[in-house]
């Protein structure tokens, strides 16, 4: 499990090295893994990525595991809706 916390690590350092974002939300089953995988992924990170991107960053493990990634297009679909709606359209 470290092995593969290191390879989410680094795919999330590129990641961060190109996008620069300020959070990273790990979610549906890998963050069942978290008190397996945390803390190889943010050595991973801390080792790739810029320090100026570095200084922000957080790496979270989505709460709601599994439902995260269905509750949030869920969550985009009825946002939209509701946004044509008071468009008119």
């Amino acid at each position: 499990l470290r092995r593969i916390g290191e390879c989410l690590g680094i795919g999330i350092a590129n990641i961060v090295n190109v996008f620069n974002p300020e959070v990273v939300i790990i979610g549906n089953r890998m963050s069942r893994a978290r008190e397996w995988i945390g803390d190889a992924v943010r050595d991973a990170v801390s080792r790739r990525t810029l320090s100026y991107h570095r200084e922000k960053l957080q790496i979270l493990f989505a709460e709601l595991s599994e439902q995260s990634a269905v509750r949030g297009a869920a969550y985009y679909a009825i946002s939209r809706f509701f946004v044509k709606i008071k468009d008119g359209g």
